[in-house]
């Protein structure tokens, strides 16, 4: 959300999607199932370790305008051509869009109408970080403050859904206030605290102690270049 500048350049699809992307009749845009093995953004191969979770993502943000208004004329125009970044992205899956099936910005959270959120499911993390951190969605990243009003509270959140499970706006606020009142978790958790997907987890069986503590990850510098990592980093995809 900014006032006045320029739209970002669109990207060309990246590597990994040879399908396009469908639109659902239930809401929301969603990809073909992953290969095994995909190509990552620096043109490297990474092999994919198929498990039965997906990651899903929230992000909300209140606009400093309308989104008819001048002040936010360049994200509505960064908005088709970023979400179309993201549909091609290699790891995405799926997002939540409004009734016209092409964003989300009809929609609102915590019953306040002048909040905007984005909702997707990934792949996994390094997916995400890739899109999020790595392509020209940045540069609608370094234009943030121009469009959001900054925010006091944790309005970012990552979890672990059961394949082919779609997270809901309900779903999205349940995990944002447990991540604001308990911290990464296994259950709601952030870029540099992650935990791996709950199938992926070594099963301790009838080990005493703390053996089957879930130790969180850390993420180690997935910034890009101007954009800290794990705040604002809202986005229209």
């Amino acid at each position: 959300m900014s006032s006045t500048v320029t739209s970002p350049e669109v990207c060309p699809p990246a590597a990994g999607h040879d399908q396009p992307t469908t639109e659902q009749p239930n809401g929301g845009i969603i990809a073909p199932e992953p290969a095994t093995t995909t190509a990552a953004r620096d043109g490297s191969l990474r092999t994919v370790t198929t498990t039965g979770f997906e990651l899903a993502q929230v992000n909300i943000g209140t606009p400093v305008a309308p989104l008819d208004s001048e002040q936010l004329a360049g994200f509505v125009a960064a908005l088709e051509p970023i979400n179309a970044l993201a549909d091609n992205a290699p790891g995405f899956i799926w997002r939540l869009t409004d009734d016209d099936g092409s964003d989300a910005t009809g929609l609102r959270i915590f019953g306040r109408d002048d909040m905007l959120l984005n909702m997707s499911v990934w792949r996994d993390v390094e997916s995400l970080g890739d899109f999020v951190f790595r392509s020209m969605h940045v540069e609608i990243m370094r234009q943030r403050r121009s469009f959001f009003v900054p925010m006091t509270e944790v309005y970012t959140a990552l979890w672990w859904v059961p394949r082919g499970v779609r997270p809901t706006v309900s779903d999205a606020e349940e995990r944002l206030l447990r991540l604001r009142e308990h911290g990464p978790t296994p259950l709601a958790f952030t870029f540099r605290t992650n935990f791996p997907p709950p199938d992926a987890l070594p099963d301790f069986g009838d080990a005493p102690g703390d053996a089957g503590l879930v130790l969180p990850r850390q993420s180690g510098e997935l910034t890009a270049d101007g954009v800290q990592q794990d705040h604002d980093w809202f986005c229209p995809a």
